[in-house]
């Protein structure tokens, strides 16, 4: 359900005044070119806040030293047990993503991973911000959540995409309850529920 997962996030934003593009079933190229523009479009505004939502499917590998590099995994790739080169060719890491986000001008970028890796500010009213919300904001912030670890499968029908939009429509995950949900805030409320 990654398409229909997509469109309702989409949907969600969309009805809260966030701009919405979607990217949908990606190739590697596509879904590069998608994290460029990025950097090279709407990323481009300083006083902006970037949000990425990705709804798909995470592989982990091996590196020499053990520990485990996670992927966003685009249409195209091969399964990397039988094809890892291109496997490699296609998918992203999440070292890409981590570049592309610092590369990225917009203050405050969120990215959102509803997959499993085997291996920021959200405006709900547009009421006068509290001191803390004034601090916040003053700085770059990059972000990063996932639905799932290295061992943890991530359901076809995503309980997170659920708990997101209960966290952000719903203002659940508001819990200062200032009217703004913080990525500190959201991360902590996905991962109770």
């Amino acid at each position: 359900n990654p398409v229909s997962d997509s469109h309702e996030v989409a949907n969600t934003l969309s009805g809260l005044g966030w701009g919405v593009e979607i990217v949908e079933n990606p190739t590697g190229p596509e879904l590069r070119s998608a994290l460029y523009q990025l950097v090279t479009g709407a990323g481009r505004d300083r006083h902006s806040a970037i949000l990425v939502w990705f709804s798909g499917h995470g592989h982990t590998l091996s590196e020499v030293d053990g520990s485990k590099l996670g992927y966003i995994v685009p249409v195209d790739a091969p399964n990397p047990d039988i094809d890892e080169m291109g496997f490699m060719e296609r998918a992203v890491s999440m070292r890409q993503i981590e570049t592309i986000a610092r590369r990225i001008w917009s203050k405050h970028v969120l990215m959102i991973f509803d997959s499993c890796f085997s291996g920021a500010i959200f405006q709900m009213v547009r009421s006068k911000p509290s001191p803390y919300i004034e601090e916040k904001v003053s700085s770059p912030v990059r972000e990063f959540i996932t639905a799932g670890s290295e061992h943890e499968k991530v359901p076809d029908r995503s309980v997170f995409k659920v708990c997101f939009l209960q966290g952000i429509k719903d203002g659940f995950a508001d819990v200062n309850s200032d009217g703004y949900v913080t990525g500190e805030e959201l991360g902590i409320y996905l991962q109770e529920k």
